[in-house]
C-alpha cells in the first residue's frame, strides 16, 4: 500500500495579499486632509473624514503611490512614491501637501495709540488714617502674649 498523501494547507495554496495604507496631512495647516485623492497603482482611492487612505487585498510587488490633486486644492509636497510590497505585508505610507487657502485681504491702518487718564487722587481701600485697624490688632497681640506669659508662670 502507498503511504497516506498529505494534504497542503489551504494558506500554502491561497497567496498572502498586502496593504498599502496612511494618512494625507495639509502642510498649510498641519491637519489630516478629507477627500483628497490618492492613486495606489492604477487606482485612485480617497481619504476618508481623518485623512486616511487604504488599499487593501493587493499582490506582492511595486506600487506607484501618488497624491491626486487638482490644483485648486494645493500642492503635493512630494513626487510620485514606488512602493515594494511583500506578500502579505502592510506599509503604511503617509502623504503631504500644501494647500492654497484663501487670505482675505486686510487694509493695514496705523493704530492711534491712546492714553489712559491718570488720576489725581488714589481711592480709599482702607481706614482714614490707618489707626482705628492698628489699634484693635496691637491690642490682640499684645493679650495673646499677656496670655502666654500668665501660662508659663503656673
Amino acid at each position: 500500500p502507498s503511504p497516506p498523501r498529505r494534504l497542503r494547507s489551504i494558506w500554502a495554496v491561497v497567496p498572502r495579499r498586502g496593504r498599502i495604507t496612511g494618512t494625507v496631512i495639509d502642510r498649510t495647516t498641519s491637519a489630516p486632509a478629507p477627500g483628497i485623492p490618492v492613486a495606489v497603482g492604477e487606482v485612485v482611492v480617497t481619504t476618508d473624514e481623518n485623512g486616511n487612505y487604504d488599499r487593501n487585498g493587493l499582490p506582492a510587488g511595486s506600487y506607484r503611490v501618488a497624491l491626486q490633486l487638482p490644483p485648486s486644492r494645493g500642492e503635493p509636497a512630494q513626487g510620485p512614491i514606488t512602493i515594494p510590497l511583500s506578500a502579505g505585508a502592510t506599509v503604511i505610507q503617509h502623504l503631504a501637501f500644501r494647500s492654497l487657502l484663501a487670505t482675505p485681504e486686510v487694509q493695514a491702518t496705523a493704530a492711534t495709540p491712546t492714553t489712559a487718564p491718570v488720576p489725581t487722587v488714589l481711592p480709599n481701600t482702607g481706614g482714614t488714617d490707618g489707626a482705628p485697624t492698628v489699634i484693635p490688632g496691637l491690642l490682640l497681640v499684645l493679650a495673646g502674649a499677656g496670655l502666654h506669659l500668665a501660662g508659663r508662670q503656673r
